[in-house]
């Protein structure tokens, strides 16, 4: 079996790009008192970014697979 990098190498790319910019991104430091979500809210934030950009990545790249032929020529009988 042989394992070839094709295209599914453009969504993993943008989900470890998505992915990246959520961690490496600074988080925004809380002004308020004990009960200040707003860092907390952020992150969730970009933890909803980054799962919607890797799941329309994914997709995408399941829709171009499907308009592909799956064996093309060899299929012949």
């Amino acid at each position: 079996m042989t394992i070839t990098i094709g295209l599914w190498g453009i969504p993993l790319a943008v989900t470890l790009a998505a992915v990246a910019w959520a961690f490496l991104m600074p988080m925004p430091r809380p002004h308020g008192g004990a009960f200040d979500f707003g860092g907390m809210l952020s992150a969730f934030a970009r933890l909803a970014a980054v799962v919607f950009v890797t799941l329309v990545a994914w997709l995408v790249w399941a829709l171009l697979r499907l308009s592909q032929p799956t064996c093309p020529g060899s299929c012949r009988r």
